[in-house]
């Protein structure tokens, strides 16, 4: 993002910087400061334009070296609207910093959601009255104890100390503190393997058929074989969003959707969507595909954990979420992992951190030496050269040849006729070059 020039003569260095995407060129005059000095100022003033373009809060190292930093560069930050003015209010409550805080977020409402949850916790230990300049940093270690003990998973306590870091650099911003009191706390993961957990085909025939009605079924059917984000990317997909004939669901995210392009993205019809969404009956282009789902903040965990009971299967944690993540982790198999991540509609990164995990048959199939379940995972040892058992053959070819419920089959299936007049030219597959 920035870059740092010395001037041969005098030897004193400047930084250029563009804080808009296409905006004009920054600069600032560091004067004659060691080049360590000033890559530390360069990466300061990365981090304030990546939290400026991002609309988001500096974290909590940032914050520390704002305010530390040479007056006078704080100036130039100030003045290319990187930094706030250091107009301090030495009377700040935290209460009225929680508020200023939430003031100065340009977020959805579903953040909103998770940050208050966070500053509550916080105002409810600590007191909305308590002076910002007057905490010290064992009241909030004595905050971060009360999380864990209130049997708080350790991605959960992560969050909510990230959310109280965040709004206390606000306050380092505004000049208010010079430290964060939270400093001394250290972060955790947001990780958390146990809760992630692959669920099987043949738990999902079972919810699908405990379920009420096809419009249910589909809920369950789009979240587990399509990966779409429920109730958000269900909310607003409409008819007009599915080409059946190319096989591709255009889905519009609204988490994403300040991104830009990044908001929209193409998945692959499998065989259980299309099947779940002919049942339904196909509307016109500006019909919703799920009536039902009339907002993002429709529930439909409700009707999920109902059909689990009914169908009497195992309740999974992070019930939408290991639906997603499932479907994820079979296209990963099939298309491999990049696909799978720009399907889902997320990166590498996030997929690996929380979305995919290595199962028992990655290394059987390595090895050679197991059969597998429809979890995907080892079921009976054998060696390298034996195969999973064959089903009967008169049973699979009466399958195959079975016209009945076969119209995923049928649909944009050619006559064999019309394969036989189409043969193989002299030319073979390949097309002709002109050299080799």
């Amino acid at each position: 993002m920035s870059s740092i020039s010395t001037n041969k003569k005098n030897r004193t260095r400047r930084l250029m910087f563009q804080v808009n995407k296409g905006g004009r060129r920054c600069q600032m005059y560091l004067g004659r400061i060691p080049k360590k000095q000033a890559e530390a100022i360069r990466r300061g003033v990365d981090s304030l334009i990546a939290a400026k373009r991002s609309k988001s809060s500096i974290d909590a190292e940032t914050a520390d070296w704002l305010a530390s930093i040479d007056p006078k560069i704080r100036e130039d930050l100030v003045r290319h609207g990187l930094a706030e003015p250091g107009a301090a209010r030495l009377d700040l409550t935290l209460g009225e910093l929680v508020t200023q805080f939430y003031e100065s977020q340009a977020v959805k409402q579903a953040t909103v959601a998770a940050y208050k949850q966070a500053t509550n916790s916080l105002l409810g230990h600590l007191g909305a009255g308590s002076l910002v300049r007057g905490l010290e940093s064992q009241q909030l270690e004595g905050w971060h104890k009360a999380l864990h003990s209130s049997g708080l998973a350790q991605a959960t306590v992560t969050k909510r100390v990230n959310i109280a870091k965040a709004v206390f650099s606000r306050a380092i911003n505004w000049g208010v503190i010079e430290k964060c009191p939270l400093r001394h706390v250290k972060r955790g993961t947001q990780v958390n393997p146990a809760r992630l957990q692959y669920v099987p085909r043949e738990v999902v025939d079972s919810v699908l058929a405990a379920c009420p009605n096809d419009e249910s079924r589909l809920i369950v059917v789009l979240a587990r074989y399509a990966g779409l984000r429920c109730p958000t990317e269900m909310v607003s997909l409409y008819w007009g969003d599915i080409d059946f004939d190319r096989s591709v669901i255009r889905i519009r995210s609204s988490k994403l959707a300040a991104y830009g392009q990044k908001g929209v993205r193409d998945i692959p019809i499998s065989p259980e969507v299309r099947v779940a969404l002919l049942k339904v009956g196909i509307g016109g282009d500006g019909e919703r595909v799920v009536p039902r789902i009339a907002s993002a903040s429709t529930n439909v965990r409700t009707m999920l954990i109902a059909a689990i009971k009914l169908a009497g299967v195992k309740q999974w944690p992070r019930l939408l979420q290991n639906l997603r993540a499932s479907c994820e982790m079979d296209w990963a198999d099939m298309a491999g992992h990049h696909a799978a991540a720009a399907w889902i509609g997320h990166s590498l990164e996030v997929s690996a951190k929380h979305y995919v995990r290595v199962r028992d048959h990655h290394f059987e199939k390595v090895t050679g030496r197991a059969t597998y379940d429809a979890n995907g995972d080892a079921l009976t040892t054998h060696s390298a050269t034996q195969h999973m058992s064959a089903a009967k053959s008169n049973n699979l070819q009466r399958e195959l040849q079975d016209p009945v419920d076969r119209e995923v089959v049928l649909l944009g299936a050619a006559p064999c006729g019309a394969m036989l007049e189409n043969l193989m030219g002299d030319t073979g597959f390949e097309p002709v070059t002109p050299r080799v």
